[in-house]
């Protein structure tokens, strides 16, 4: 199911792009929690890891891997 999604969106399978709304799945050692929902500021070069746009000042580590929530390209705020 996953890969098809990804798939239609013109995607290989885990590829994560800036902008994208995604769920936190395993921390990686960072300050985001599993579960946490972020956004992701850069494109990924590893299948779902990527460095997420911070919630609060606080957070350093953000280096993260994650599942996608929303695509860019489907946010109606961008």
């Amino acid at each position: 199911k996953a890969r098809k999604m990804f798939e239609k969106l013109g995607r290989y399978y885990g590829e994560i792009k800036a902008g994208d709304i995604v769920r936190v799945t395993d921390t990686l050692g960072g300050d985001f929690k599993v579960g946490e929902v972020a956004e992701a500021q850069n494109e990924n070069g590893l299948a779902f890891r990527v460095v997420l746009v911070a919630n609060n000042p606080t957070q350093k580590g953000r280096y993260a891997e994650v599942e996608l929530i929303t695509p860019v390209e489907q946010r109606l705020d961008k």
